[in-house]
C-alpha cells in the first residue's frame, strides 16, 4: 500500500528504462522490438536502443530504435532527465514514489542475479562469476551431489569439471561429472543425470529462459492459445494474440473491414490486412472504396481500379449497394448509355443494367418500339415500311 496526502493506492508498477547507445543483436530480435519502415532513415548515422519494462523486470515490453544525439540537442553530451505524463481527456493526479538513475558498466548487467558497484558484479547467492553466470549449488539428488552448473551460452572448457560422480541438476544436460550447461532456450530436462534436454511442443516456448525444468514452463508463443506445456494451436482467422500464454480471451478480432487472408496464428494487428473493396494500412482503418472504383486484392493497395468512361458501380457489398465493389464486372452503364448484356444471373442483370462498353443511346423510339410498330396492321392506312429505327420509306422511290 502507497499513500500520499490524503490518497493510498493497492499496488505501484515498477518501470525500468534503458538506452543502449548502441543496437545490440539480442535487442533487435526481441519479441518486444518494433521499429516502422521508417526508421532507417534516420538511423543511417548510427543509433540505439530505447527499451521499457513495466513490473516484469526480466522482459522488456517494448523496444524502439532511437538516436538520442540526433534527436536532442546535448550540451556537450550531456542532457537532463525528466518525467511526464498523459492523462487522457480527464485531469489525473501522477505520483513517482521513487526512482534511481544507473549506468550499468557490468557485463550482461550481471545477468539480472546481483547489482553492480563500481563495474564489479555483487553476485546473489547460489550465483557467482564474473558476470554471475555460475550457480554453486551443491544438494543431493539420488544420493548424489549436483554439479556446478554453468550457463547454455558458457565455454565449458574455461572451467574445471567438478567431483567424479555428480549429477547434473534438472534444467542442465551434460555427463557424469559435469561439467553441465543449462538447457538451452525452448527446452527443458525434468530428471537429475546425463539426460538430454527435449525441446518445447510445437508454437510453445521458454521466452528466452533457459535451465527450464518441466514441460509446464514451456507457454504457448504469441499467435497460439492452449495449455502450459501444449498443445498450442493457432487463433482463429480474423483474430490476433499479441502475448504469450494460455489464455484465450486475449485473443483480439481484426478491425472492421480487415482479416488475416484465411490464416490462422496470427500475432500482430498488422497482420489483419483490408479486404477486397476496401483500402487502408495493414492493422486498418479500412475505408470502404467510393463509387466507380473498386479493388480486387487484400492488402493495403489502394481503390485505383477505375471503372471505364460511361459506367457506375452497382451491386457491391458496401453502403449504397455501389461502394466497396471488388470486380470490374460491377462496373454497369450510366443512365442514358447502353453496352454488352451483363453476366446472366449478376445483380448487374437482374438489376436491368448493361455492362461496359458502354455508348449513347440514341434518342427517339427503341428498337423495341420499332419492332412492335412492323407487326401492326390497319387496313385503313397505306402500308408503310420501317427502317428499323422508327422512320418510314414513303419519301422513296420504290
Amino acid at each position: 500500500m502507497y499513500c500520499c496526502s490524503a490518497y493510498c493506492f493497492p499496488r505501484s508498477p515498477q518501470v525500468r528504462v534503458r538506452y543502449l547507445p548502441f543496437t545490440d543483436a539480442s535487442a533487435v530480435t526481441d519479441p518486444s522490438y518494433y521499429a516502422s519502415p521508417y526508421a532507417a532513415q534516420w538511423l543511417h548515422g548510427g543509433g540505439g536502443v530505447l527499451q521499457i519494462w513495466v513490473d516484469d523486470l526480466t522482459r522488456p515490453v517494448l523496444s524502439i530504435p532511437l538516436n538520442i544525439t540526433a534527436t536532442l540537442s546535448l550540451d556537450q553530451g550531456m542532457a537532463y532527465m525528466g518525467f511526464t505524463a498523459a492523462t487522457g481527456g480527464a485531469l489525473q493526479n501522477h505520483y513517482i514514489f521513487s526512482w534511481t538513475a544507473v549506468e550499468s558498466t557490468c557485463p550482461d548487467e550481471c545477468s539480472h542475479r546481483g547489482a553492480c558497484i563500481e563495474g564489479v558484479c555483487h553476485c546473489r547467492e547460489p550465483f557467482y562469476g564474473r558476470k554471475c553466470e555460475l550457480s554453486a549449488v551443491t544438494q543431493a539428488v539420488s544420493s548424489k551431489d549436483i554439479c556446478p552448473m554453468l550457463l547454455a551460452d558458457a565455454n565449458p572448457e574455461a572451467y574445471p569439471k567438478a567431483t567424479p560422480g555428480c549429477h547434473c541438476a534438472p534444467g542442465f544436460a551434460g555427463p557424469l561429472g559435469g561439467p553441465c550447461l543449462a538447457c538451452p532456450t525452448d527446452t527443458w530436462k525434468f530428471s537429475p543425470g546425463p539426460g538430454e534436454c527435449i525441446p518445447c511442443p510445437p508454437n510453445s516456448d521458454t521466452q528466452r529462459k533457459y535451465g527450464v525444468k518441466t514441460r509446464d514452463e514451456c507457454v504457448c508463443k504469441a499467435g497460439y492459445v492452449g495449455t502450459n506445456g501444449g498443445p498450442c494451436l493457432g487463433v482463429p482467422e480474423d483474430t490476433y494474440k499479441t502475448s504469450p500464454g494460455d489464455y484465450m480471451e486475449s485473443t483480439v478480432p481484426c478491425p472492421a473491414n480487415s482479416g488475416t487472408l484465411f490464416r490462422r496464428g496470427a500475432s500482430n494487428v498488422l497482420d489483419c490486412k483490408c479486404r477486397p473493396g476496401y483500402q487502408g494500412p495493414d492493422g486498418g482503418p479500412c475505408l470502404v472504396c467510393p463509387t466507380e472504383s473498386y479493388k480486387g486484392g487484400w492488402g493495403s493497395a489502394a481503390c485505383e481500379s477505375i471503372c471505364p468512361p460511361n459506367t457506375e458501380t452497382f451491386g457491391c457489398a458496401g453502403p449504397g449497394n455501389n461502394t466497396g465493389c471488388t470486380s470490374y464486372y460491377q462496373c454497369v452503364c450510366k443512365e442514358g448509355f447502353h453496352g454488352t448484356p451483363c453476366v446472366l444471373g449478376s445483380p448487374q442483370q437482374r438489376g436491368g443494367h448493361t455492362c461496359p462498353p458502354c455508348v449513347r443511346s440514341q434518342a427517339g423510339p427503341t428498337p423495341a418500339d420499332n419492332v412492335l410498330r412492323t407487326h401492326l396492321y390497319d387496313p385503313d392506312m397505306p402500308e408503310v415500311a420501317t427502317d428499323g429505327f422508327g422512320g418510314d420509306s414513303r419519301d422513296e422511290p420504290r
